[in-house]
């Protein structure tokens, strides 16, 4: 999609399953509140991306790079879920010493 698609709605239904996800996740697993989406997704247009969705999501959106991911680490893309998972608890670390 060009940027201009991305602005009139073109991540709707990408912000609609993720809400979705937050919602499973914090309100029937009973999880503490989700403070950050991290996207990884191959394309020249990431930033107007997670631009859209952090005016659709309640929580803040951020770039992941995924050359990062699938090249320097040599981790097969299968491990990109786990992979997620793990990165929130060592954002979390990460802000609380930040603010303390």
């Amino acid at each position: 999609m060009t940027p201009e698609q991305i602005q009139m709605g073109g991540t709707d239904n990408v912000a609609v399953e993720i809400q979705r996800s937050i919602d499973y996740y914090e309100g029937q697993l009973k999880q503490p509140p989700i403070k950050n989406v991290f996207i990884a997704i191959d394309s020249a247009n990431i930033q107007a991306i997670v631009d859209a969705l952090d005016l659709s999501l309640p929580v803040k959106s951020k770039p992941f790079s995924f050359d990062e991911i699938a090249n320097n680490l040599q981790l097969s893309l299968k491990f990109i879920p786990a992979l997620g998972a793990a990165m929130s608890t060592v954002v979390e670390r990460h802000e609380e010493d930040v603010s303390e």
